[in-house]
C-alpha cells in the first residue's frame, strides 16, 4: 500500500537507516552494488534473514582463514549493454569487462559448495563466452588479436612492413637534410598522422614536399617529403581497411554475445549480492559485531548493545560509547531526563532489528531477535512546514496510520507520545493508542517524561520499566539503562545547576508537593521494590541457565572429541587396508573387473565397521541414511525426537531412530552405483584433466588423489593436471607427491600446446 510504504520510509529515515547504508559504500567493488545502496530498503522476512545469516557466517569463516573473496572494480553492465546495443557492438575494453566478470566468478571455486553456489555454477555456464572473448581480445591490453581473423592478420602485417619502410625513409631524409643545414633540429615529427620534417624558412623550397603546418613564430615549416606522400597514403588506406575489419569482427562477436545478456546480468546480480555481503562483513569487523540469533520466543534481547553510528563516529575514537543490556518483552517503557539517551536507546532497538533481518553483524555481545514483519516509528518533532501542519497534527497522523497497520508481527517505537499539546490530554490520548497497540500484541518501546502516562502504562501487565541513569553528583546523564527504576526529569536539579533563584525553585517544589506527592512517591517505591525482587529472581534463573549451558557445552565437547578419535581410528584402518589392496593388485596384475569387485568388497566391510555407535547426537545439517527409504538426505530440523529430512527436493518427517549418520568420508569415498556397469564395459583409455589453479597445496593434493583413484578404477592411463606457473610451490609439491604414489607409473611436463611447465602429464599404472 502507498500509505504503508510512505510510513515505512519515514520510519527508516528516523532510525538512521540511510546513514548506516552510507557506511557500506567504501567496502563495495561493483558499480551496480553502489547503485543498489542508493535505494536499499530492509525487508523483514524470517526465512530470508536466516539465509542471509548463513551467508555472512560462511564469509566470516573464510575471513578467519584469510580467504575472503576479492572482487575487482566493475562498471554497471546494464549501462554497458545499453551502449553496446545502441552502437551495435561492444568496444574491446567493454569485452574485457565482460571477461573479467566471468573469470572472477570462475576464480571463486571455494564458493562451489557454499551458500553462494550459483556464482561459480553460472560462471561455468558462461565459460564459453570468456573463451570466445579471449580468442579475439588480449585482456591485458584490451586490443584485438592479430589472429582474430586471417584478413586482419594480413592487413596488420602489411601495415607494419609499410610503416617500417616509411620510418626508414624519413630517418634517412632527416639525416641528409640536417647535414645540409636545412632543418631546425635533428628529428622528424608528425602532423595529422603524417611524418614531417622541421624545415627552416629560408630552405623551405629546398625540401620538396607538402606543407602541413607553420609554427606560431613562422620559424619552422613542417613539410612532408614528396617521396613519403604515396606510401603514407597507402598506409592510411590499409589502416582504414583494418578499422573496417575490426568493426566486422567486433560486430559479429557482439551479436553472438547479446544472446547471453540475461545470463551475464544474472551473474552480475549474484556477484553484487556477494559484494554486498562482503561489505557487511568488513563493516561489522570495524565494531566487532555479532551474528543475531532468531528465536521463536517473543522478545528482543540485546547484550551490551550500542548504536552502530556511535561506534563508527569520530568521537568514538576518543570516548567509547556506553553499552547497554536491552530487553523488550511485549512492552518496554523508558523514562529519564532530556538528553539522557532515551531516544538513542529506542532507535538502537529499531535499527538492530533491521540490521539483523538484512544480514548485518550487530554491535552487541549477543542478540536475540524474534519473528517480526514490520517496524514503525513515531519520533521527534514531526512538524510539516510544507503543508502548514503543527507538530501535534503530524504526530496524530503518524499514530493513526500506525494503528491501522500494526499487528502481532509489528515493532512500534514511540518517542514521547502525546507531546506538543496539553500534557494531560496528550498523555491520555497517547495511553489509549498504546493500549490499543498492546491489545494487537505488537511489541512496544515507549519513551516519556509524563508521570500520568507512565502511571497508566504501569497498569498494563507485561510492560517492563527502565530509566536512563542520571548522576546527581555531577548533574549529568551517564547514558546507562537501569531496569526496574522509574527515572525523573530532574527539572529542579537542572534549574539549580543553571543558577535559578533558590526561592523560585522552592516555590515550584512546594506546588509540586501539594499534588499528593508523598502518596505517589510511596506507591512508586512499592513498585520499585516489587520490580527489584523480580529482577533478582530473573538473575538467579539466568545464572542457573548459564551453569546448565556450560555443563552441556562441556559434555558436547567431550562427545565430539570421542567421536573424532573413533572416526580417525576407522579412517587410518581404511587407508591401510586400501593401500594393502592396491599393492596386492599391482603384484598380482589383476584385471579391472576383479579390482572393482575386491574394492567393493572392501568398502562393504568398512561400511559395516563404520556402523559402530559413535555417540554423536544428530544435528540440523547432518547427512543421514533414512532406513525405511534406503536413501540419504540432510536434516533440516529436529524437535521432540522427530526430524525433518530433505531427500532430493522432497521433505519427510521421520523419527530420529529411523536415521543413521553418514560421515563426509563415507560420502567422498563411497563406490558409485555405476561401478559394476563400468566393469562390464570396455575401459576408457582417454586422457582425463583436472584444474587445481588457485588451490592451496593440501586441497590440491586431495583433489589429485581422488582423480588418480578415479582414473585407475575406470582404466584410464593418462591424466593432465593444470597447476600454472606462479611461484612454483604448487608444482613442486605435486611432483614430490607423485614420485612415491603407488598408482603413478611416471610423469612429465605437458607439451607446449597443453600448457608446458604450467601443467603435468601423469601416466597411471594400467589395470
Amino acid at each position: 500500500m502507498r500509505i504503508s510504504q510512505e510510513l515505512y520510509s519515514r520510519s527508516l529515515f528516523r532510525l538512521d537507516w540511510g546513514k548506516l547504508v552510507e557506511k557500506l559504500k567504501p567496502f563495495v567493488s561493483l558499480e551496480t552494488t553502489q547503485n543498489r545502496l542508493s535505494s536499499y530498503t530492509p525487508y523483514l522476512d524470517l526465512i530470508r534473514a536466516k539465509n542471509l545469516k548463513e551467508k555472512i557466517k560462511f564469509l566470516l569463516e573464510l575471513d578467519k582463514r584469510g580467504n575472503l573473496p576479492f572482487l575487482p572494480k566493475l562498471p554497471d553492465l546494464r549501462k554497458l549493454f545499453t551502449k553496446a546495443n545502441f552502437r551495435g557492438l561492444f568496444l574491446p575494453a567493454e569485452l574485457v569487462v565482460l571477461d573479467t566478470l566471468i573469470t572472477t566468478a570462475l576464480s571463486l571455486v571455494n564458493l562451489k559448495d557454499s551458500p553462494f553456489p550459483e556464482v561459480y555454477t553460472l560462471g561455468e555456464e558462461l565459460k564459453e563466452v570468456s573463451n570466445r572473448i579471449r580468442e579475439v581480445i588480449i585482456p591485458e591490453t584490451s586490443e584485438v588479436r592479430d589472429q582474430a581473423s586471417y584478413q586482419l592478420f594480413i592487413l596488420r602485417r602489411k601495415i607494419r612492413e609499410l610503416h617500417q619502410q616509411i620510418l626508414t625513409k624519413i630517418s634517412a631524409l632527416k639525416d641528409y637534410y640536417f647535414r645540409k643545414g636545412y632543418l631546425q633540429e635533428d628529428l622528424y615529427t608528425q602532423r595529422n598522422g603524417r611524418y614531417v620534417l622541421p624545415v627552416k624558412p629560408e630552405f623551405k623550397r629546398k625540401v620538396r614536399g607538402i606543407l602541413h603546418e607553420v609554427s606560431n613564430t613562422a620559424s619552422t615549416y613542417f613539410i612532408e617529403p614528396i617521396s613519403l606522400v604515396s606510401p603514407t597514403n597507402e598506409l592510411e588506406e590499409l589502416r582504414g581497411k583494418e578499422e573496417a575489419e575490426l568493426r566486422r569482427i567486433l560486430k559479429g562477436l557482439s551479436e553472438w554475445l547479446f544472446s547471453y545478456q540475461a545470463k551475464i546480468l544474472k551473474l552480475e546480480k549474484l556477484l553484487s549480492d556477494l559484494d554486498l555481503a562482503i561489505a557487511k562483513v568488513k563493516l561489522g569487523k570495524l565494531y566487532q559485531g555479532c551474528l543475531p540469533e532468531f528465536t521463536a520466543e517473543r522478545k528482543i534481547h540485546l547484550k551490551k548493545a550500542v548504536h552502530p553510528l556511535l561506534l563508527l563516529s569520530e568521537e568514538a575514537q576518543s570516548e567509547r560509547p556506553v553499552r547497554n543490556d536491552i530487553l523488550v518483552n511485549q512492552g518496554l517503557l523508558i523514562t529519564g531526563p532530556n538528553q539522557g539517551g532515551k531516544t538513542v536507546t529506542l532507535k538502537t532497538v529499531g535499527l538492530m532489528v533491521l540490521m539483523a533481518y538484512e544480514g548485518f553483524l550487530l554491535p552487541a555481545e549477543s542478540a536475540q531477535i524474534p519473528r517480526l514483519t514490520q517496524v514503525f516509528v513515531d519520533l521527534g518533532d514531526e512538524q510539516d512546514i510544507f503543508h502548514g501542519e503543527s507538530s501535534f497534527s503530524s504526530h496524530l497522523k503518524n499514530l493513526k496510520e500506525i494503528l491501522s497497520l500494526a499487528d502481532e508481527g509489528s515493532l512500534v517505537l514511540l518517542d514521547e507520545p502525546g507531546r506538543n499539546t496539553n500534557p494531560e490530554e496528550g498523555s491520555l490520548l497517547a495511553f489509549a493508542v498504546i493500549e490499543r497497540l498492546y491489545q494487537t500484541k505488537a511489541m512496544l518501546v515507549v519513551t516519556t517524561h509524563s508521570q500520568l502516562l507512565r502511571d497508566l502504562i504501569l497498569n498494563l501487565e507485561g510492560f517492563d520499566i527502565a530509566s536512563m541513569e542520571f548522576d546527581l553528583q555531577t548533574l549529568k546523564p551517564t547514558y546507562r539503562l537501569i531496569y526496574g527504576q522509574i527515572g525523573a526529569s530532574h527539572a529542579f536539579d537542572l534549574a539549580r545547576l543553571i543558577g535559578f533563584d533558590e526561592a523560585l525553585i522552592e516555590r515550584a517544589f512546594s506546588l509540586y508537593h501539594n499534588k499528593d506527592f508523598y502518596t505517589w512517591q510511596k506507591w512508586v517505591k512499592e513498585k520499585e521494590k516489587a520490580l527489584l525482587i523480580k529482577e533478582k529472581e530473573l538473575l538467579a534463573k539466568e545464572t542457573e541457565l548459564e551453569g546448565l549451558k556450560k555443563k552441556l557445552e562441556e559434555e558436547k565437547e567431550k562427545l565430539e572429541k570421542e567421536y573424532e578419535q573413533k572416526k580417525q581410528e576407522l579412517l587410518n584402518k581404511w587407508e591401510a587396508e586400501f593401500k594393502n589392496l592396491l599393492n596386492r593388485l599391482e603384484r598380482a596384475g589383476k584385471g579391472y573387473k576383479s579390482a572393482v569387485e575386491e574394492y567393493a568388497n572392501l568398502l562393504n566391510a568398512l561400511s559395516k565397521a563404520s556402523s559402530l555407535p559413535l555417540e554423536k547426537p544428530l544435528l540440523p545439517g547432518d547427512v543421514v541414511m533414512v532406513k525405511s527409504l534406503r536413501k540419504t538426505g540432510r536434516i533440516a530440523k529436529i524437535r521432540d525426537g522427530i526430524a525433518e529430512v530433505m531427500v532430493g527436493s522432497m521433505r519427510f518427517k521421520v523419527p530420529t531412530t529411523e536415521l543413521s549418520p553418514i560421515s563426509e568420508e563415507e560420502k567422498a569415498y563411497s563406490l558409485p552405483k555405476e561401478a559394476e556397469a563400468y566393469a562390464q564395459s570396455q575401459p576408457s583409455r582417454g586422457e582425463e584433466r583436472i584444474n587445481i589453479l588457485g588451490f592451496d597445496v593440501e586441497t590440491a593434493l586431495t583433489e589429485v588423489e581422488k582423480q588418480i583413484n578415479s582414473c585407475f578404477l575406470q582404466g584410464k592411463t593418462k591424466l593432465l593436471i593444470v597447476h600454472g606457473h606462479g611461484t612454483g610451490r604448487l608444482r613442486q609439491a605435486l611432483w614430490d607427491y607423485l614420485k612415491d604414489h603407488p598408482l603413478v607409473e611416471r610423469f612429465e611436463p605437458a607439451p607446449i600446446e597443453k600448457g608446458g611447465t604450467g601443467a603435468t602429464v601423469v601416466y597411471i599404472v594400467p589395470r
